[in-house]
């Protein structure tokens, strides 16, 4: 089953079954590539950001609420 996975080389999309990337000629070797917007919370920058997008949502949950709360 072909999946999308993002080109070492230009990022753009190719399928996991292409031999190369149509983009830029990069040779495609899908054990090596993770598919396409994979999120690895092992990689410091992925966790960082998932937990500012967290406090974000969280924060905007909670001035939504103190709003509600004042009327």
């Amino acid at each position: 089953m072909a999946t999308l996975i993002k080109c070492p080389t230009c990022g753009k999309q190719v399928s996991s079954n292409a031999a190369t990337c149509p983009g830029c000629g990069e040779v495609i070797n899908a054990k090596m590539t993770k598919p396409a917007g994979a999120i690895n919370l092992k990689d410091p920058v992925h966790l960082i950001g998932v937990i500012l997008a967290g406090l974000v949502i969280l924060g905007v949950i909670v001035a939504i609420i103190a709003r509600f709360s004042c009327l």
